[in-house]
């Protein structure tokens, strides 16, 4: 997983030489197949996931919505641009949707269709709050 955070659109991220990111104090360890930036926008985080989350980078997913998760910034997470998601990406998104709701954390999913059937289909989405979109998500998650 490649984690970087940035505000205003700059990054701050910097890369150590054994290939892992720095965001501000936090190292995570990188994960081929899976790019997660965190843009830090007033008042809503925006979590963006690339590429494909399966049973290897499932963990990186996990550990991206923690740190998402930290503050009491409300977040979005826009999974609209992943190509492929495994089971083990819905369950990371169930437990953390579960987890959520008994820590008053205020999230919401932007999600591709074909992830939003998925979500439909396991009903997962009565879950959480899922959007087709960042913009939809964002105002979602402000009124909340």
């Amino acid at each position: 997983m490649e984690l970087s955070r940035t505000a205003n659109s700059i990054d701050e991220s910097t890369e150590a030489s054994d290939g892992r990111h720095s965001t501000g104090d936090t190292e995570i360890p990188c994960d081929p197949g899976i790019q997660i930036v965190i843009d830090t926008y007033s008042p809503v985080a925006v979590g963006r996931v690339l590429g494909d989350v399966d049973i290897l980078t499932s963990p990186s997913l996990a550990l991206a919505l923690a740190e998402l998760a930290k503050s009491d910034t409300p977040f979005v997470l826009d999974m609209t641009n992943v190509g492929f998601i495994g089971t083990s990406a819905l369950s990371v998104i169930s437990d953390f949707a579960t987890s959520a709701r008994y820590e008053d954390i205020s999230w919401t999913l932007a999600a591709s269709r074909s992830l939003r059937h998925l979500l439909a289909a396991t009903g997962i989405d009565t879950k959480m709050s899922v959007c087709r979109s960042v913009e939809e998500a964002s105002r979602r998650v402000r009124a909340a």
